[in-house]
């Protein structure tokens, strides 16, 4: 993972994931993988334990597996901001709660009935959330 990017068009709010390019053919680990689940509390990060503050009624679970996450001369591949309090329409917090042992893994925090969706595409994957209405 890249980078992380946050915003809002149309109806939806949206937070994309950014991948770069494979750092080995075939990784040790295996293919890479990731999963969305509905989270609830308490929200804890994953190495310490520590409490985590999630903003907004709903809370999702994105987590990612089998990922590389320093370069081959150990810097970070993603080194971006870890805690997004955006003021949208629905979406009102994007925090990270693991990035260790292959695995990153973040919680959406957002309010509203809004469907979310989800969308992959070789390079990214996004969680769009609807917008409550007006």
């Amino acid at each position: 993972m890249i980078d992380v990017i946050v915003g809002s068009s149309g109806s939806q709010d949206f937070v994309t994931f950014v991948f770069g390019d494979l750092s080995l053919p075939e990784p040790p680990q295996g293919p890479s993988e990731g999963a969305l689940n509905a989270a609830t509390p308490p929200f804890t990060h994953a190495s310490s334990g520590l409490p985590i503050d999630v903003d907004g009624e709903r809370v999702l679970e994105v987590r990612f597996t089998g990922m590389s996450l320093a370069n081959d001369v150990g810097q970070p591949t993603y080194d971006g901001e870890l805690d997004f309090r955006p003021a949208l329409p629905a979406l009102r917090s994007v925090v990270n709660f693991d990035m260790s042992e292959g695995q990153v893994g973040w919680l959406i925090g957002y309010d509203g009935q809004g469907c979310v969706e989800l969308s992959s595409d070789a390079r990214s994957v996004t969680v769009a959330i609807g917008k409550p209405a007006s």
